[in-house]
Parts: structure tokens; sequence; C-alpha cells
């Protein structure tokens, strides 16, 4: 609806609703890569900008049963009547949207996994619905531009020094059980659940041999694997299946200590992202690589 309304009225401001662009970070990169994939989005925007994040059966979509588990999870707590989904909505929509966050966030299993219980899911084919059939299968002709950065893990590592010690330890005793269970949970295509396995088993398992000289360090160890298969694994995938134009950038400038909620780094991101360079070099002591953008 926000697409339709900006084609047309984006005229009226000085725009032009034939050059559309969309971009996100995180979650909101996950977000532009669908509007582009999107049969709904046709004809409503021209290009996207996914930063950090993209399509991918990680973290960016569940199964329906899953969801449709946790709404009534949640609608019990809250007492609704559980005759139907029309009854359910309803009784929902009456609750308090900040009661409504601390129930989902209480419900959150505490895991490195920074799991969501409510993400997209593929709907009935019926009117209106976004996401009928496993967009990221899905070809695009659009121009975009997809990017990671050398700390997608950094969120996970965090994650896990709020856990206690008996975490780790179960993941220890059955470490390619915990990375099959891992890739597979939110997916039953087999083609993902076939190429998710074979970047685990490439990367982690047979390449990087026995877990032992991680045994120090486990947790490092982990979180950069969910930040490999949960940002950069499905960055390189989707641009190798993307049809159109397509550029991709990988951003490694070590600054001071800084998360992108923060709202002063929010600000530095935008002016990074409205003054995008074709290249950009810097002297600074504390830079360890040049970037650009790169169009394959």
């Amino acid at each position: 609806m926000a697409l339709k309304w900006v084609n047309e009225n984006i005229e009226f401001f000085g725009g032009d609703p034939k050059s559309v662009t969309v971009f996100g970070t995180s979650a909101g990169g996950a977000s532009a890569h669908y509007l582009l994939k999107s049969p709904l989005s046709e004809g409503f925007l021209a290009r996207a900008w996914s930063d950090s994040g993209s399509i991918n059966h990680v973290w960016s979509m569940m199964r329906t049963e899953d969801a449709a588990a946790n709404t009534r999870k949640l609608a019990n707590h809250f007492g609704c009547s559980m005759t139907g989904s029309e009854e359910i909505v309803e009784c929902l929509q009456k609750i308090d949207a900040l009661e409504l966050m601390r129930e989902i966030d209480r419900m959150t299993p505490k895991t490195m996994t920074l799991d969501c219980q409510f993400n997209p899911v593929i709907e009935p084919n019926v009117e209106g619905a976004f996401m009928t059939e496993d967009l990221a299968l899905r070809p695009s002709t659009k121009p975009w531009v997809t990017s990671t950065t050398n700390g997608e893990y950094l969120l996970h590592l965090l994650m896990i020094d709020t856990l206690p010690d008996s975490y780790m330890d179960k993941i220890k005793q059955n470490v390619t059980g915990y990375l099959y269970d891992w890739v597979t949970r939110h997916t039953t295509d087999p083609h993902a659940i076939s190429l998710g396995l074979y970047f685990v088993e490439g990367a982690y398992l047979f390449e990087k041999g026995s877990w032992a000289k991680y045994q120090e360090d486990l947790p490092r160890a982990f979180a950069k694997m969910h930040g490999d298969n949960g940002f950069v694994y499905p960055a390189i995938y989707n641009m190798m299946i993307h049809q159109g134009p397509k550029w991709m950038y990988r951003f490694e400038y070590k600054g001071a200590g800084s998360i992108y909620m923060n709202p002063k780094t929010q600000s530095l991101i935008l002016t990074m992202w409205l003054h995008m360079p074709q290249k950009v070099g810097s002297t600074s002591p504390i830079a360890t690589t040049n970037w650009h953008l790169t169009e394959r």
C-alpha cells in the first residue's frame, strides 16, 4: 500500500514514479529484497538496496505451522477465544501494542540465533497475499545492491554472553546435529535444505575438520558461523541467482565499537548511503582495506 501511494504521488514531490528505490538494513534489507521479488510490487519500484540482510531460510521467513502455533500461544496468554482465526485476530487487535511486544519477548527462547516468533510465511494464494511462493527461489531482473560486513556475527556473540554455560555445553555434545537442525528448521523446500546443508558441511564440517581446535573459543566460532549462514552466504547465493544488474560490496572498516541501532550510528549510516561513492580509499590506520562497488 505504501509503495502504491508513493507511485501515485511521488511526482508531486519532484520524484519520478518510474525510478523508486527501496532500501533497508538487516531485516529491512531482507524486506527490500522481498519487495524487489514480489509480484505485488510490479510497477511500483525500479530497484532495491539490501544492506546486511537478504532473503534467507535462516531468519527472514518461517514455517506457516510454527507461526500459527506461536499465534495460538500468544492468544491463549491474553485469554482470547480459540474457536477460530477471525476471533483470535479480533481479540489480539484489542490488546495494547506494548503488552503484545512484552509477551512476545517473554515467549522468545534465549539462544544465540536471535530467533523471532513471527517472520514472513508462505501464504495461501488469495487476493492481497504478499508471498504465495518461496520468493528466495523467484528470479528478478531489476537492479539490486547488497552488502555484508566483517562483523555480522557480533550480535550472536553478544547473545552468547547472556546465556548459561550449559547452553554451549549441550551444543558441544552434538555439533553436527545442532547444525543440521538449525539449517532445516524454517523451511521444508528440498532445494533450500540441500543448499543449506551443502554450505554447512563444506564450510564447517569437512573443510575445517574436527571442532577440537575451536574448543578454546567455540562460542566465537559458532557466532561467526551464524553470521556467515544468516548474512554472508545468503548474500552470495542471492547475488549468484539474480538475473538483473547487480552490485555487491563488503564493508570492513574497523571503527570505534558501535551497534547500528544506536541513534548516532543510524545517522552516520544514512549519511553514507546518501553519499555512496564509486570508490573509497582511506589512509586511516584503523582501516584495513579499501572497498568499492563491484558489478557482476
